[in-house]
């Protein structure tokens, strides 16, 4: 009974924190989810034309062709458009920062007594700490693209069929997998433009959250931070673990799951939907 009475408060806390982050989030998700469906289909517009250039120059879409084959088609066409996407990610990105700190920022002085401004974050150290993180971001997603496309034509080699099947299964792919329905709000990751949205505004803001709480510590606030997951079934193991361990000091690490990479705060990947309280001990 008072197992199920801790759960249900924590659904509750979790709940109403998500609510506020969506709200705030909301406007800036709605554009990057825009803004990434441009960027793979302008990709897609760009790769079929090409490979079908490629595959007539080699007579057929035999059993040779080779990933070797089209990755200079790739990788110029990841040149070309890359960095606009680049600079959307890194506006969603600050944007999201600074909104996540401003509201534990707010949180807090309802409590406490006048915090320091030297102490808070602006949106000019959110610009300098994700100076690089767009670009960064991108080239992690032109290399699943990569991956996948790898696989698809891989595949359809294996199958023996045209190259007028493959591309259509490419143009699907970009069309459905990849930019997807504009549907909104998402809960379910539909397309790749819509976990793109969704995780790089709600990491940011978790970032910015963190971030703040490290800078009100330093002016002297004896800050402490609470894993918090959507106390659910489908809540990973490990997750579980770390809402289990309580309150603890911002310095502690958190258990991922993966032994290599630990963190100090959620999420720790797209499909994590878990958040961090904050609270000044006493």
């Amino acid at each position: 009974m008072y197992t199920k009475l801790i759960e249900t408060t924590n659904r509750e806390i979790f709940n109403r924190r998500e609510r506020l982050k969506l709200k705030q989030l909301d406007p800036m998700a709605q554009k990057l989810h825009t803004q990434a469906r441009r960027f793979f289909l302008r990709q897609k517009r760009l790769l079929i034309p090409a490979m079908t250039r490629l595959v007539n120059e080699l007579g057929l879409f035999r059993e040779s062709i080779a990933p070797h084959d089209y990755l200079p088609i790739l990788v110029s066409i990841f040149e070309i458009t890359s960095e606009s996407f680049a600079v959307a990610i890194n506006n969603a990105v600050v944007g999201s920062f600074v909104l996540g700190a401003k509201t534990l920022t707010d949180l807090v002085i309802r409590s406490e007594s006048d915090v320091p401004d030297a102490f808070l974050v602006s949106n000019d150290f959110a610009v300098e700490f994700l100076r690089t993180y767009g670009a960064r971001r991108v080239t992690q997603i032109n290399e699943a693209t990569k991956d996948r496309l790898a696989i698809l034509i891989a595949n359809a080699v294996e199958e023996g069929i045209s190259w007028d099947e493959t591309a259509k299964r490419i143009e699907d792919m970009f069309d459905e997998s990849f930019a997807g329905p504009p549907l909104w709000p998402n809960t379910i990751f539909r397309s790749r433009a819509v976990a793109v949205a969704v995780y790089e505004t709600g990491n940011a803001y978790e970032q910015g959250n963190f971030k703040q709480g490290e800078m009100l510590e330093a002016a002297g606030l004896p800050m402490q931070k609470r894993w918090l997951t959507a106390n659910d079934s489908k809540v990973r193991p490990e997750h579980a673990a770390n809402q289990a361990k309580g309150w603890q000091p911002m310095s502690f690490i958190f258990q991922s799951g993966n032994k290599e990479i630990n963190t100090l705060r959620p999420p720790t990947d797209p499909g994590c939907r878990c958040a961090l309280l904050f609270r000044v001990a006493r």
